[in-house]
């Protein structure tokens, strides 16, 4: 067999100059068409979820909200503006929250850095670490309004001892 024939089924050349075999730079065209839009794609396991947050009927600015899958997933997580809005994300990039029911904790509290002194918490431990909100995230758009009450642990402790 002579160079020239050896050759002949060598038709593409990649960024290096080095030959490809032939029909490669087919196979990676298509790879990189199915690809592509797998990629970009939402994942199906998310809903969309928006809402507002307020504490005795005023905005809760700056606090967070957590959505912890109650079966499996994985969590997300939002922060609310000025207006108590939000929006849950579940990575940087990825807007949304998983499907099904979540448990949902919101807090105000926030560490120091070498600039800023702690934040002290303005939620009740009934809506954060001891939290019982829950909420049930379908596919597509969701909105969620959280009416949060300073008062309401001591009140559901009162009613549950009578």
């Amino acid at each position: 067999m002579s160079f020239f024939n050896a050759t002949k089924s060598f038709k593409s050349v990649d960024s290096q100059g080095h030959l490809l075999p032939a029909g490669w730079s087919e196979v990676l065209l298509i790879l990189w068409l199915v690809l592509l839009p797998a990629c970009s794609r939402q994942n199906e396991q998310l809903g969309r979820v928006t809402g507002t947050i307020t504490l005795d009927a005023a905005p809760l600015s700056e606090a967070f909200v957590i959505f912890s899958p109650t079966s499996s997933g994985t969590t997300s997580y939002g922060k609310t503006d000025a207006n108590g809005n939000f929006e849950m994300y579940f990575t940087d990039s990825q807007k949304g929250a998983w499907i099904g029911l979540n448990r949902v904790q919101i807090s105000t509290m926030d560490i120091a850095t070498g600039d800023r002194a702690a934040i002290q918490e303005r939620v009740p431990a009934f809506y954060n670490i001891q939290t019982e909100l829950i909420a049930d995230v379908v596919p597509g758009k969701n909105t969620f309004q959280f009416h949060l009450k300073s008062d309401a642990e001591s009140a559901l402790k009162s009613s549950r001892t009578h």
